[in-house]
């Protein structure tokens, strides 16, 4: 952050904007906790940030930066920007958030639509939140490796990316990933649409490296089988979610400044 901060010295720069796979408190502005790092819980990490830099910080969840950066795509199209959407990732866990007329929901607690915890199963899968039969504890690349795994040594030892590059085409593998993980996954994004209605679901993460036989299962399984009315909701593919990433994290702090920090910047003046 220095470096860059120190190679545009004649610019003014406004605020930092960093996404972050974890819950956090807008109201507190904490990291209330980190996925991969089970020690950070309540971090004040904007805080900290800001007293080492000098400049404002804002941070959000990664669902809802990449969300964000979408919203912002749709706007260069037309404005005011009146449509639903909501980003879904699908990876080893699971990133939900939900926007309306270009405002992203996030309750009272900031965990809106955090669907990776709602319970969709009676099953004995334990979620790695501990408790049983969590979307994500069903519809995670963890879910889908071990279900795997339970069907044959063969893919004891391998790794979700040992899977993509040398055993896709394998008919254990399709049959798992079509009757098993695109069935759960394709439940959870039912659930989504039925509270949400929304005009757009925007998909990415690892996951859809399975390829597009899964993909389409999953648009099948919510087409047809889940469904008893005309389906309208569009459904787009984030192919370059990897590419993006720091692009919806600068983003967050784009459309602050459109909608907050312009206003108090031209106030000033």
């Amino acid at each position: 952050m220095k470096d860059i901060i120190s190679k545009h010295k004649d610019k003014k720069i406004f605020s930092l904007g960093i996404s972050v796979p974890g819950k956090t408190g807008k109201k507190n502005n904490l990291l209330i906790d980190c996925m991969g790092i089970p020690e950070w819980k309540n971090i004040p990490l904007k805080e900290y940030i800001e007293n080492n830099i000098n400049i404002d910080v804002i941070i959000d969840r990664y669902a809802c930066a990449m969300l964000t950066y979408n919203i912002l795509e749709e706007m260069k199209k037309y404005m005011p920007i009146q449509t639903s959407s909501v980003y879904i990732y699908l990876s080893n866990w699971l990133g939900v958030s939900v926007s309306n007329n270009g405002k992203i929901l996030y309750g009272t607690h900031d965990t809106a639509a955090n669907y990776s915890h709602t319970i969709v199963t009676d099953s004995n899968y334990i979620c790695s939140c501990g408790k049983k039969g969590c979307w994500e504890s069903v519809a995670s690349i963890k879910a889908f490796m071990k279900e795997l795994q339970n069907k044959s040594d063969k893919y004891k030892d391998t790794t979700f990316d040992d899977i993509i590059k040398n055993y896709k085409n394998d008919d254990m593998v399709i049959d798992t990933y079509k009757n098993f993980l695109a069935y759960w996954v394709a439940i959870g994004i039912y659930n989504i649409v039925n509270t949400f209605d929304p005009e757009i679901i925007f998909i990415g993460g690892e996951m859809i490296h399975l390829g597009n036989d899964f993909i389409n299962e999953i648009k099948n399984n919510i087409k047809n089988k889940f469904n008893s009315y005309d389906f309208l909701t569009e459904i787009k593919i984030v192919e370059n979610f990897k590419e993006i990433e720091i692009h919806a994290a600068a983003s967050i702090a784009i459309y602050d400044f459109y909608n907050n920090s312009l206003y108090k910047y031209l106030s000033a003046k």
